[in-house]
């Protein structure tokens, strides 16, 4: 499953797939943007996620992968929900 997903050749078409529920985890998967095109994303909302995602992945970001934290669904259950 991960060789698969992380294949370029695989992964730039599968992240333009609402239904894939993956999210572009590097740039060159956002650019030139066809991809999401032809996926049938409109130009303003691939503008828009291109942006966000190309913040996300930026070093500005602090970007941390969440869901591999011990206990997250604890601590967003008891702390902050």
């Amino acid at each position: 499953f991960f060789v698969y997903t992380n294949s370029p050749k695989t992964s730039v078409n599968d992240v333009a797939q609402y239904d894939s529920w993956l999210d572009s985890w590097r740039t060159s998967q956002l650019k030139p943007g066809q991809n999401f095109l032809d996926a049938g994303w409109s130009k303003d909302a691939y503008k828009e996620h291109s942006n966000v995602m190309q913040w996300a992945l930026s070093k500005e970001s602090n970007g941390a992968l969440n869901l591999r934290i011990p206990g997250l669904e604890q601590y967003t259950r008891d702390v902050v929900g």
